[in-house]
């Protein structure tokens, strides 16, 4: 769907995903049959697929989670079945955590959390398995991760918080986790109410941002070409 942008909602919405246009307006929506929206938080794609994250949990309560994997949904389409749930536990203890990369070459997912002191890696290696460990894979300097994106050519990564948007440089080969330990710069964009989405332009003219706020009346979709 050139031009156009898959998003989802938290938890307490329904389990489904809205095709958005560039100027904001929802084209589409499908649901996504044989899926909960426990706390949704997160959506990425590689090779054609999508990975949707329900991997929230702010009072560190659950004993595993989900990452659902499936195949873009058809021109048309306003149900999914999905039957692929990779769902998986941390080795050290329940966490909470709002953003996923995906590897296109390796399908490794990373999973990046967001309370602490710092936020934390942690690797899906593929082929998951069923109930998979995700194995820790080092610390950033900083906290409150909420989204994270990929670049189409896996070059770039851009990580969030509420206020900032950090850069990052990936080199050919280098593994997600290792990019995540490199030097990074501070990406400029106007602060949101709880922004809490990020994704690169697909031909990689800038990026995206959208907020979560709970019952407001709208929101905006926010592109910076790139700098």
């Amino acid at each position: 769907y050139p031009g156009m942008l898959w998003a989802h909602e938290d938890s307490g919405n329904p389990a489904g995903l809205h095709l958005i246009a560039q100027d904001g307006t929802v084209v589409r929506s499908v649901f996504l049959e044989g899926t909960l929206n426990r706390d949704w938080e997160d959506i990425a794609m590689a090779n054609n697929e999508i990975y949707l994250a329900d991997i929230g949990d702010n009072a560190a309560a659950y004993s595993n989670y989900t990452i659902y994997q499936f195949f873009e949904p058809g021109p048309g389409a306003d149900t999914l079945a999905v039957t692929n749930a990779i769902t998986f536990t941390y080795p050290d203890g329940p966490h909470d955590a709002e953003a996923i990369l995906v590897d296109s070459a390796t399908k490794d997912i990373f999973i990046i959390t967001k309370s602490g002191p710092f936020s934390r890696v942690y690797k899906l290696s593929y082929p998951y398995g069923a109930n998979a460990v995700a194995s820790f894979e080092g610390t950033l300097p900083f906290a409150g991760v909420v989204s994270a994106a990929l670049s189409a050519d896996g070059k770039e990564i851009l990580v969030k918080t509420y206020t900032s948007i950090y850069y990052y440089q990936r080199s050919p080969g280098q593994s997600i986790a290792k990019a995540l330990e490199g030097n990074y710069k501070n990406l400029k964009h106007t602060l949101e109410p709880q922004g809490e989405a990020i994704c690169f332009a697909l031909d990689g003219a800038g990026y995206y941002t959208l907020s979560e706020k709970a019952f407001a009346s709208f929101v905006f979709l926010n592109f910076y070409s790139r700098q």
